[in-house]
């Protein structure tokens, strides 16, 4: 095997080390941020940032369209349901780096 396959081999494995951890302690994580999203004083104070965002965009001068669709964006940074979709998307890496670990495994041999 050449340096290059070797330093390639290590790579892999170092980032199937990382998605696997990844994959054990983001559900904690993540169960812990959506009890917090969920929390009635952080949604009081969303609410309010919310509203103040918008208004403050308005008083800028900004027309009411493009202050409405930043708004949504601004909601959208605090969606867990894309943090959550994304997670899922990372399981798929996951399967993926495993083809590849068991493919070196038998190169190996």
């Amino acid at each position: 095997m050449t340096k290059d396959e070797n330093t390639y081999i290590v790579k892999a494995k170092a980032f199937e080390r990382i998605i696997k951890t990844l994959l054990e302690k983001a559900p904690r994580f993540l169960d812990e941020i959506t009890k917090a999203l969920a929390n009635e004083t952080f949604v009081k104070r969303f609410g309010v940032s919310v509203s103040m965002f918008y208004f403050t965009l308005e008083q800028e001068g900004m027309d009411e369209k493009k202050a409405m669709e930043l708004t949504k964006e601004y909601i959208r940074m605090f969606n867990v349901a894309a943090v959550v979709k994304n997670f899922e998307k990372m399981k798929d890496v996951a399967k993926v780096m495993g083809v590849f670990s068991e493919l070196e495994k038998k190169e190996s041999k």
